[in-house]
C-alpha cells in the first residue's frame, strides 16, 4: 500500500502527519439533456402524442492523492446520474361534450457508483489468491487509518429507481360547467445492488 501514497508536499507535523495537500479534490460536473416529442392526429376526434427524454450528469474530480478521479487503483467511487423517460398520451373525443384522456408514463433514474480500480488483483499486495478468486467484484481492498488518508473504496453500487403511471380521465362539458373524473395509478419501484467492500 505504501507505494500508492505520494511524497509529502508540505513539512507537516513532527509525527509525520498533515504533510500532504491535495489540489485535485472537488467535483466538475458534465450534464446533457435530450427531449423529443411526436404528435399524431389519427382523426378529427383522435389525437396522440409520444415523448422521450434522457439526461445524464457525470461528476469528475480528484481524490485525496492529488490524482485524477479515474486513477487506478487509488480512485474512489465516481458519480453518475442517468434518467430515462417515455410517455404516451391519447385523447379521444367520444362526443362533442365528452372527452377521454389516457396516459402511460415510465421514468427510470439510475445512480451507479463506479469504482475505477475494478479488476485490481489484490494478490499483488500479498493477499491470498483465494481471496481475490472469491470476490464478486475485484477492486483495490480498502484500508483506513484513524489519522491518515485511507486507500480504496467499496466495490460499487447499482441503484435503479422506476416510476410507472397509468392515468385515465373523462371530461364531461355541460353548459358552463365541466366535470372531470378518473384515476391516477402509480407504482414506485426501488432496486439496489450493493457490492459493499467486495475485496
Amino acid at each position: 500500500y505504501l507505494k500508492l501514497y505520494p511524497d509529502p508536499t508540505v513539512q507537516g507535523r513532527p509525527d509525520g502527519q498533515d504533510n500532504f495537500t491535495s489540489l485535485t479534490n472537488g467535483e466538475r460536473n458534465t450534464f446533457y439533456n435530450y427531449l423529443g416529442r411526436l404528435d399524431v392526429n389519427l382523426s378529427d376526434r383522435h389525437k396522440l402524442f409520444f415523448n422521450a427524454r434522457h439526461n445524464k450528469r457525470i461528476g469528475q474530480g480528484g481524490n485525496g492523492f492529488n490524482r485524477s478521479l479515474t486513477d487506478n487503483p487509488t480512485a474512489t467511487n465516481a458519480l453518475r446520474r442517468t434518467n430515462w423517460g417515455y410517455m404516451v398520451d391519447d385523447v379521444y373525443t367520444l362526443t362533442p361534450t365528452f372527452l377521454m384522456n389516457t396516459r402511460f408514463n415510465w421514468t427510470r433514474f439510475i445512480e451507479p457508483r463506479v469504482n475505477y480500480s475494478e479488476g485490481y488483483d489484490s494478490s499483488s499486495l500479498g493477499f491470498p489468491s483465494a481471496l481475490a478468486a472469491a470476490s464478486p467484484r475485484k477492486v483495490l481492498p480498502r484500508i483506513t487509518f484513524s489519522r491518515f488518508t485511507g486507500v480504496g473504496d467499496s466495490g460499487g453500487r447499482e441503484f435503479p429507481f422506476d416510476s410507472f403511471q397509468l392515468f385515465e380521465t373523462f371530461t364531461k362539458i355541460t353548459g358552463k360547467h365541466s366535470l372531470k373524473f378518473g384515476a391516477d395509478i402509480r407504482q414506485l419501484r426501488e432496486s439496489d445492488l450493493d457490492y459493499g467492500f467486495s475485496n
